[in-house]
């Protein structure tokens, strides 16, 4: 079963690849491990300044190529005026990132995101001020990662269908595997379906293909609330489709948000479409009622380093 289940994830999300003549592969010794990703810039941007950037981190049985073009990011990108890159994981589609309390712990994904931005920075691709973190699942798991350890560089984060792993659940208690000692307050953005059988939003062993301990959504939210100094009070919106934002202003100008959908799976929402197979694995369905690029791009780009220092820009 879980072998069918791979064969047809495989077919279904890293098969489709976005190809522009913007787009341009690169690769970066780090350690002894040659890294790859790949660089969309929009067509117009040849002579531009350097860009705002979002680093889309792919999730589990995808490619950075083939999750560049299924997020809909490089459509958004060439309306907006910034650069997506979407790095790989080591051991292609069956790779997961070093997210802490899961991934393989011999590979430096930190270090690896770190090299990567420097060389965009240099490079003149990227704008140091206005660099972002997204992520999916396993590569939502290492956004929150990056929002840690990766402060100085990042400005903010938007994660979907995820949660921190930051603890190690082998440990009995749970024992942390990376600080978390924030440079600035990180905006976050989090989108979940609340059908997510795969990782639960309240947290546990689920049903995925890694279906292991993790901690619920509402804790790691509430850890970011902590982490950023945000006020009490959450401002509450709903939309069509069953979604419900709330959002907590924080230290800094900053904001932590956390959109759900009722009904909804192990989604990217906005999504042109669902893989049934995951909808089968992981209970729930697509749902529309968000886009998670645009709105990943809204949340984000308001938001901008000065000197270190976080620059909110609503």
């Amino acid at each position: 079963m879980k072998v069918a289940i791979l064969a047809a994830l495989a077919l279904l999300l890293p098969g489709i690849s976005f190809t522009a003549a913007a787009d341009h592969s690169y690769t970066i010794k780090v350690g002894s491990l040659i890294r790859s990703y790949i660089v969309h810039t929009p067509p117009a941007s040849g002579t531009a300044a350097p860009l705002a950037t979002v680093i889309l981190l792919h999730p589990y049985l995808a490619t950075g190529a083939g999750f560049l073009g299924y997020s809909g990011l490089p459509t958004v990108a060439d309306a907006r005026g910034f650069a997506v890159v979407a790095p790989n994981t080591v051991g292609g589609i069956l790779g997961t990132w070093n997210s802490g309390g899961e991934g393989p712990q011999n590979i430096d994904d930190v270090a690896f995101l770190r090299a990567m931005i420097g060389a965009l920075v240099a490079q003149g691709i990227s704008d140091p001020t206005r660099v972002y973190l997204a992520g999916m699942s396993d590569g939502g798991f290492m956004a929150y990662r990056g929002g840690c350890e990766l402060s100085d560089l990042v400005a903010a984060i938007g994660v979907v269908a995820a949660t921190e792993t930051q603890l190690n659940y082998k440990d009995t208690p749970p024992q942390p595997v990376y600080s978390c000692n924030l440079s600035h307050p990180v905006p976050v953005l989090h989108i979940h379906g609340l059908a997510d059988n795969c990782v639960p939003f309240d947290g546990g062993g689920g049903s995925g293909l890694n279906s292991v301990q993790r901690q619920s959504v509402p804790d790691t939210i509430a850890n970011w609330q902590a982490r950023d100094n945000c006020a009490a009070g959450t401002t509450t919106t709903t939309g069509p489709g069953g979604l419900l934002c709330g959002q907590n202003a924080c230290a800094s100008g900053s904001a932590v948000q956390l959109c759900t959908i009722a009904g909804a799976g192990h989604i990217w929402p906005g999504a042109s479409y669902f893989p049934a197979v995951v909808n089968a694995r992981c209970g729930g369905t697509g749902s529309s009622a968000i886009d998670a690029a645009s709105a990943i791009w809204s949340f984000v780009s308001q938001y901008s380093l000065v000197n270190g220092a976080l620059s909110a820009n609503p």
